[in-house]
């Protein structure tokens, strides 16, 4: 049995492969070694209904050195003829110009420099005018002069502008006001006191109050975020702790709180008043123009429903 080795890669052609025969040499090639032939085009001459005109990756290179190997002759005899000039053939005669140009180098003595200099562009009223009165009467076929003198350098006058002084810094140290607290009554949600402090923090009790004093800790205690910040209450007198809040202030802190609070009374005295009548009006009375931040109508209303679902019907 005789071997066929692919002439692309020159590895054997199988008995399953997929190949095809040059038309020129009779050599196989297989059919994704840069054939162009696509699996359609080969099943379908395999079942005889196309037929395939393939020739070989050898027999392509060597057609491509016989083309080149005959055209390059025939360029260069179309360069030669191209280059060709009969020499019978007579050149038009060229038109003969005629250049006339002489070049008069006025010569400046040292006098006339410093006078125009120091005269500036307009000349005195002494200035001779011959050369120009005999100019302007020479025909129009005499020679052309050209004066390439140089007048003096041109005098820039540079306009540096003062920047403008800088404001003067202020020392004036703005102190924080005082801070002022207020215990809101059924200020949390389960109707306890809430101190709210003037700067947007709130606070609630940390243990059960003494006669002589009580102690309010934040009231951010949350699962990633806990605030211990703390404030002790002696009578009316309130006095803040050393640790600081770990956290941004809220400027409608107390309007919340008081918000709240009236919205849980609201929907105890009318159980059959809608959420949202309740949460929009109390809303408009607490809230100003200008105030950012605001809480939402919708979270309130749940609010409401919570508060008096034990109080219907």
């Amino acid at each position: 049995m005789t071997d066929y080795y692919c002439a692309y890669c020159s590895e054997l052609v199988g008995d399953d492969d997929e190949a095809v025969s040059c038309d020129l040499c009779s050599k196989w090639q297989h059919r994704i070694c840069d054939t162009g032939i696509t699996k359609r085009h080969y099943n379908q001459a395999m079942r005889g209904k196309k037929e395939l005109i393939f020739t070989c990756c050898a027999c392509k290179e060597n057609e491509m050195e016989d083309s080149g190997a005959a055209q390059q002759p025939e360029q260069m005899e179309g360069v030669a003829h191209s280059t060709m000039i009969d020499a019978s053939e007579e050149l038009p005669p060229l038109p003969s110009i005629t250049f006339n140009l002489e070049f008069s180098l006025g010569t400046l003595t040292s006098t006339d420099t410093t006078a125009a200099d120091t005269t500036g562009v307009e000349p005195d009223d002494n200035y001779d005018n011959t050369e120009n009165t005999n100019t302007e009467n020479e025909p129009d076929n005499a020679p052309a002069y050209f004066d390439l003198s140089r007048d003096g350098p041109t005098l820039v006058q540079i306009i540096v502008e003062d920047p403008l002084p800088d404001a003067p810094l202020t020392d004036t140290i703005i102190e924080d006001g005082e801070i002022r607290y207020e215990v809101v009554e059924e200020g949390t949600e389960r109707q306890k006191k809430k101190l709210v402090s003037s700067d947007g923090y709130t606070y609630v009790q940390k243990q059960k109050p003494t006669a002589r004093s009580v102690q309010w800790r934040c009231s951010v205690r949350r699962q990633n975020l806990r605030c211990y910040a703390c404030v002790n209450q002696q009578g009316d007198i309130f006095t803040a702790g050393t640790v600081k809040h770990c956290h941004p202030a809220d400027g409608l802190a107390s309007k919340r709180v008081t918000l709240n609070r009236d919205i849980r009374r609201e929907a105890v005295r009318d159980v059959h008043q809608p959420a949202g009548t309740i949460v929009e009006g109390l809303m408009q009375d607490v809230n100003q123009q200008g105030d950012f931040n605001l809480p939402k109508p919708s979270t309130r209303a749940r609010n409401v429903n919570r508060a008096r679902a034990q109080y219907r019907p």
